[in-house]
């Protein structure tokens, strides 16, 4: 730095073989200082632009991050709705194939209707086994009575074992649905 005072200044000025008067040396000194502020406003004005530049750049870079985590998690959140919905149609398909209360309550009175009715022509067929005559015939409509019932308890036997699995599942889906969304 320069050293800018008036004394300083009119030695400056007389040393360079010049003469001012008071008045010119106050001009050439006012001049001095003002080319002094102005650099140092000027030096002060890109300090601060580059200060402006600096933080804009990291409001942006903040801005960018910003958006990328709203986009991942708006792709999460399309992920898990994906999940969910198929875990409900999965649901709405297992509960299609669920026996209500009810009609499995119906089942077991005819079914034990179905199992006193048995037993009645079992004693029948027992009975009619004395009677050789009638042996044969007897036999076959108790093997087919026997086969057709066979078969119809296997169907619902399997069914009742579906909906039981069905509806473990269901509620294994409804579990994983809930940690989903606790996270």
């Amino acid at each position: 730095m320069t050293d800018l005072t008036s004394s300083s200044l009119k030695r400056n000025i007389q040393h360079d073989g010049g003469s001012l008067n008071e008045k010119e040396c106050a001009d050439v000194l006012h001049s001095a200082v003002f080319h002094e502020y102005k650099e140092r406003i000027e030096a002060h004005f890109r300090a601060t632009d580059a200060r402006i530049l600096s933080d804009r750049q990291a409001w942006e870079r903040e801005f960018k991050s910003l958006s990328d985590a709203l986009r991942l998690q708006a792709a999460e959140y399309e992920r898990r709705l994906t999940v969910l919905n198929h875990a409900h149609e999965d649901a709405i398909r297992a509960q299609a194939m669920t026996v209500p209360r009810e009609m499995f309550n119906g089942f077991l009175k005819d079914h034990e209707a179905w199992k006193q009715e048995y037993n009645k022509w079992r004693d029948i067929v027992n009975s009619g086994l004395m009677n050789i005559s009638n042996l044969s015939t007897r036999i076959s409509d108790y093997e087919s009575f026997k086969l057709t019932t066979s078969t119809a308890l296997q169907s619902i036997a399997t069914r009742s074992l579906t909906w039981t699995a069905a509806i473990g599942i269901f509620f294994l889906m409804v579990g994983i649905a809930m940690r989903f969304l606790k996270l």
